[in-house]
């Protein structure tokens, strides 16, 4: 039998709208064992139809030098209160749209991630 390598493609650069595809789910911190790390993933779809799926990986707190906080109020299209912070659920982001911006890292080994960020309200 012979096999082969999966084929995948990155997601190009550029601002996309980003469909929430499923819950966050808890990840493994390679940095800090006792710091909880989540993924939420996200569906882009390009011009032409192509489909990538990116992801967003941060710690699970809504603080404002976070990545979670502006995805969510992006999301929302408003800012926070302080009691909302303490007490959103994030199950509830699943299948939301959100317009974000898909840019390329290397990693320290030469290969290139898709990294997503910089996220503003999607328009209707």
């Amino acid at each position: 039998m012979i096999v082969s390598a999966p084929t995948y493609s990155i997601c190009p650069t550029g601002r996309y709208n980003l469909c929430i595809i499923g819950n966050p789910e808890e990840i493994k911190n390679p940095f800090d064992p006792n710091k909880k790390l989540i993924e939420i993933q996200f569906e882009a779809k390009s011009v032409d139809g192509q489909k990538f799926t990116v992801s967003l990986r941060c710690s699970p707190v809504l603080h404002p030098k976070g990545h979670l906080l502006p995805l969510v109020e992006a999301i929302l299209g408003r800012q926070l209160t302080i009691q909302e912070q303490l007490r959103f659920d994030l199950d509830s982001i699943n299948g939301c749209v959100v317009s974000g911006e898909v840019t390329h890292q290397a990693s320290t080994r030469g290969n290139v991630y898709p990294k997503v960020g910089n996220f503003k309200k999607a328009a209707s």
